[in-house]
């Protein structure tokens, strides 16, 4: 993220982040077998953002890039970003990614460590909300210096049309500390700034 954020500021949408991404691992590691979209034959309904090998050894990458409306030029290229807003269905899916890679170093010998990132120009996602009125997706926030483990559920009776397809808790096995970085800003604005939470999720 530190080399990628040199050429590449902001991203059009995730499947541009993940592109840029992979092609920027595989400068790094000239030797690594990199896919988009992998499937593993022991997990067929799974789909890995990138799947990085290198002698052998797997390092899945599961990305989220959420955004608030901006538009703006940066490296004399337009973009035009819209809000994708659904904080709490953001949050869950982040955990969600957390989850498919446990769920991978299970299941696959050759798993040696996964990575899952998310990256926003949103505040709400690092920011510790500023009121303490409990909400129903208080267990899946991800703000700066929170820490998760166990099970992430839902509080209270929260609408199955707003959860839909979302409705089952998320048992984490490993405890994760969460420490957003600045990865690039373009203005003081409160949409100016992209930061990113990357968790690391090992053996």
């Amino acid at each position: 993220m530190n080399t990628l954020k040199i050429s590449r500021s902001i991203f059009h949408s995730e499947a541009d982040f993940q592109f840029a991404l992979a092609w920027e691992i595989q400068k790094a590691y000239p030797e690594a077998e990199i896919r988009l979209e992998y499937c593993p034959a022991e997990l067929p309904n799974m789909h890995l953002d990138i799947l990085v090998e290198i002698d052998r050894k797997w390092f899945p990458i599961e990305l989220k890039y959420k955004t608030l409306k901006t538009n703006v030029t940066a490296d004399m290229e337009s973009y035009n970003l819209k809000t994708h807003g659904a904080h709490d269905l953001g949050r869950y899916d982040y955990w969600i990614d957390v989850k498919r890679i446990e769920i991978l170093k299970n299941k696959i010998d050759k798993f040696e460590k996964g990575y899952a990132v998310i990256l926003s120009n949103d505040p709400s996602y690092w920011y510790k909300p500023s009121n303490s009125r409990e909400s129903v997706c208080d267990n899946f926030r991800i703000h700066e210096g929170n820490k998760k483990t166990g099970e992430l559920n839902w509080n209270g009776n929260p609408s199955l049309g707003t959860i839909k397809n979302r409705e089952k808790p998320i048992y984490l096995e490993n405890e994760y500390h969460l420490n957003w970085q600045e990865y690039s800003r373009l203005s003081a604005d409160r949409n100016g700034a992209f930061n990113y939470l990357l968790l690391e999720i090992k053996k």
